[in-house]
């Protein structure tokens, strides 16, 4: 299993290319808006979001531009296994909800939660 990415909140694009750009060095990859049925759908946040990714060839940061509502939070790391199904099988099995959320492709976004509610997205 590795490490994907992590997921944070930032209140703004310009906070985003000083911290993550300027200061940290990662290269703006890729921006994106999210819609608002699909932060729904993951997040319980009902706002359209951009999101950016800003990394290099050792870390990823998706970065999404809101400010959530009180009690909601964006923020999670992504793991990537192998062997998605059975890791979300052993979840069902351990009594870890899984959220699954459709994709237009057909698809799904899986994520988890830990005991102490972490959330994980599991690719």
């Amino acid at each position: 299993m590795n490490l994907h990415h992590a997921a944070v909140v930032a209140t703004s694009e310009k906070n985003c290319d000083q911290f993550y750009g300027d200061l940290l060095g990662l290269e703006k990859q890729r921006a994106r808006r999210i819609p608002a049925e699909l932060m729904n759908a993951i997040f319980a946040i009902n706002q359209e979001t951009l999101a950016i990714d800003y990394g290099n060839d050792d870390l990823l940061m998706e970065v999404f531009i809101t400010t959530p509502p009180e009690g909601r939070t964006v923020s999670h790391l992504c793991l990537k296994t192998p062997d998605r199904e059975k890791l979300l099988a052993d979840c069902d099995r351990m009594n870890v909800p899984v959220l699954r959320v459709a994709k237009s492709d057909g698809g799904f976004i899986a994520f988890i939660e830990d005991f102490d509610g972490n959330r994980f997205e599991i690719k």
